[in-house]
């Protein structure tokens, strides 16, 4: 029979020359930044710290205003357009006997050629004067977004343009795109524009599909 003396002694945890071992601990893997833009808490008021979402009448008021600044330069535009292409002859032809003949067989007034051709420059002014005040709408939104990150409007009243993802203001190809949603924001009744009164980041359609917040810096 073997010895009791003789056999191994089993290991407890502990060695003859050292106390206890303790067990390896994990280190713990640092906690990254809140990502405030993307995903702000519930608690929260605005994106970040500093800033809140500007509501419905503020963006309204400088709607007004920016309404104002190009309602003007589209008059500038258009009127001296239309009435720079027509003579003292034309606006006479226009309103004379001349200009007009009645049919015999409908009996109705039919303008003559020399009439129908002022007509017809006169619609054609009237239309690259629109183009022209529509492409100069939408540069003015595009390269003040991109430019400033707001219209002159929106920076008379503290308003800007960031986004959503990190709050960094918005590059030329987004902001093409919220003009873009600007426009099928205002072909509903204008719904696009009153969603920003109800939802919870305060966005349109327009800022929905460019991925933009409207924001101003708290005081």
């Amino acid at each position: 029979m073997t010895n009791p003396a003789d056999r191994p002694a089993e290991s407890d945890g502990t060695t003859a020359d050292a106390g206890p071992i303790d067990p390896p601990t994990a280190t713990p893997f640092a906690a990254p930044p809140p990502s405030y833009w993307s995903t702000p808490p519930p608690i929260m008021s605005g994106p970040a710290p500093g800033y809140a979402y500007v509501g419905f009448w503020r963006r309204f008021v400088a709607a007004l205003i920016d309404g104002f600044l190009l309602t003007i330069v589209s008059y500038a535009i258009f009127i001296p357009m239309l009435l720079g292409s027509f003579g003292s002859a034309d606006i006479g032809l226009l309103g004379s006997r001349n200009a007009y003949s009645i049919d015999p067989v409908t009996g109705l007034a039919v303008a003559s050629p020399a009439a129908m051709a002022v007509l017809g420059r006169m619609m054609g002014q009237m239309f690259l004067a629109i183009g022209i005040i529509l492409l100069v709408q939408a540069l003015y939104f595009v390269i003040l977004w991109t430019w400033r990150g707001a219209t002159l409007g929106q920076m008379a009243l503290g308003v800007e343009i960031r986004n959503e993802a990190d709050g960094r203001r918005i590059s030329f190809g987004r902001s093409l795109l919220r003009y873009l949603g600007y426009l099928i924001s205002s072909w509903i009744l204008g719904i696009g524009f009153i969603w920003v009164a109800f939802d919870r980041r305060k966005q349109g359609w327009h800022d929905k599909i460019a991925g933009t917040v409207v924001v101003r810096r708290m005081n």
